[in-house]
């Protein structure tokens, strides 16, 4: 089961992969929500694969999920993709403001996968 959240990495992940079963945030564009689909999905279909897809802004709405799943014994593959930016919102900017005038879109270099390890281990207390 594939879960794809997120802006730019979203779209992309939705258009270069394929599965039988998905999850999206649909035309709304509400993003956020991948790590939680992904729990759901776990408890639904525990011998399914679960990946969930998501951007570095997205997956920071819900981060701490990675604790719950390990707390719940709900795991699944999470795929970050990390530009280091709101993408989405990058080029909306720099498209109408120029490069002069990039706010607030900027990211750090966040090592994901060790703080969900953390987590993990929090939730295996």
């Amino acid at each position: 089961m594939l879960i794809c959240d997120g802006g730019e990495f979203g779209q992309w992940a939705q258009a270069a992969t394929r599965a039988d079963r998905r999850v999206i945030n649909g035309i709304s564009g509400a993003i956020g929500g991948g790590l939680c689909y992904a729990l759901g999905a776990r408890a639904a279909a525990p011998d399914a694969a679960i990946f969930a897809l998501m951007g570095d802004g997205t997956v920071g709405f819900h981060f701490a999920e990675f604790e719950t799943a390990a707390r719940a014994g709900l795991p699944f593959v999470a795929v970050i993709g990390n530009d280091e930016r709101w993408n989405a919102e990058h080029q909306i900017q720099l498209r109408e403001y120029g490069p002069e005038r990039l706010i607030g879109c900027g990211l750090s270099r966040a090592r994901y996968d060790l703080a969900a390890r953390g987590l993990a281990r929090m939730g295996n207390m």
